[in-house]
């Protein structure tokens, strides 16, 4: 572990005024909350410049995900649910490795139950990222899942497709509408985001 801590390395590296290092220092005084929650609390740094100088601290390499085009094929080997819960998304896979991005790299339960998907003798290789990382990815992997769900749910209905040439309203009622198949699966998927 580094003998440096996060409010030191951003004030001595002038990351952050000494003023604003003197009001995480008098907060963290009154409160058992840690110096990086008080720093975002306050608003003093966001979440990427907080991840990058942990990344300096520790010699964690930091990787933003917006950035980096994921592989379905890497995503695909661990479940969706398992990498909400672990906060990770593999963005890369070797024949021996695989690239993990954590909001917390020091979560050892996460990376040990993550190094169980993976085949014996695979390496894993930690990078930190942010939630706002972690999230995008992850939101359009349920995106993808769930858009293939109602692909295959539409094409199981085997309902005839009438093509429509005069004006939508005219031709069906609202409680018409309201009861179409398709109307029906979106109600349904909004209904999932909203109780998610």
């Amino acid at each position: 572990m580094s003998k440096i801590t996060l409010l030191q390395y951003l004030e001595n590296n002038k990351i952050i005024s000494v003023a604003d290092a003197d009001k995480v220092r008098v907060e963290r005084s009154r409160s058992p909350k840690s110096e990086e929650v008080i720093i975002r609390e306050l608003g003093i740094l966001d979440e990427i410049s907080i991840a990058k100088a942990k990344s300096e601290i520790f010699g964690i390499p930091y990787v933003d995900l917006r950035e980096v085009a994921v592989p379905e094929s890497v995503i695909a080997e661990v479940n969706v649910d398992s990498l909400q819960k672990f906060n990770s998304v593999p963005f890369e896979r070797g024949g021996d490795y695989v690239k993990i991005a954590m909001i917390d790299p020091f979560d050892i339960q996460a990376t040990q139950a993550l190094q169980q998907k993976y085949p014996f003798g695979t390496k894993i290789q930690v990078y930190i990222t942010t939630r706002e990382s972690v999230d995008f990815v992850l939101d359009q992997r349920v995106g993808d899942l769930m858009s293939s769900e109602v692909t295959d749910a539409l094409e199981d209905v085997d309902v005839p497709i009438q093509e429509i040439n005069e004006d939508p309203e005219q031709i069906l009622s609202s409680a018409q509408l309201k009861n179409a198949p398709v109307a029906r699966i979106v109600n349904a998927i909004l209904q999932y985001g909203a109780t998610s």
